[in-house]
């Protein structure tokens, strides 16, 4: 969970920020993509870029991978906000 955060995307536990992306964890920063600093030009390009390659390859808007997740299907809340058969959660 984040909060007190502006113009932010794909962060969480970020708390006093602005201007983030990709970010985990800041606190009191902006500007900041995967967690570094960048100057605002470099920012808004750099970010342009990376939304632009995401809409490519269709990740854009869509949650982080699940192979990036320290927790199992059934150990989260996405049984409750996704619910999948047995055999689909196996598939996947």
């Amino acid at each position: 969970m984040s909060y007190d955060v502006n113009h932010c995307q794909y962060i969480d536990c970020c708390h006093n920020a602005s201007f983030l992306f990709g970010c985990i964890g800041l606190r009191n920063k902006q500007y900041c993509i995967c967690n570094k600093q960048y100057t605002e030009k470099e920012f808004e390009t750099l970010t342009a870029k990376i939304i632009q390659h995401m809409q490519k390859t269709g990740e854009w808007g869509e949650f982080f991978p699940t192979h990036h997740s320290p927790f199992a299907y059934n150990e989260s809340v996405a049984q409750d906000e996704m619910p999948l058969s047995w055999e689909e959660v196996q598939r996947r």
